[in-house]
């Protein structure tokens, strides 16, 4: 997958917190430098449906 609506991804229990003061240095850093380094997702069966689901980046996906 290359492209995805955000929406479509969920975000399962994190070992680490995603801290609100790291998202706006973050967002600063992608507004002027863009994103050098992608989300990771990965596509998980539950049942007959499938969903994506996040593996690194939530920092970046918020």
């Amino acid at each position: 997958m290359s492209h995805l609506p955000l929406k479509d991804i969920v975000v399962p229990e994190r070992l680490r917190p995603v801290h609100q003061d790291w998202i706006e240095v973050l967002a600063s850093s992608l507004d002027e430098l863009g994103l050098k380094e992608p989300i990771v997702v990965r596509e998980v069966k539950r049942g007959r449906s499938k969903q994506i689901e996040l593996v690194a980046g939530a920092h970046r996906l918020a």
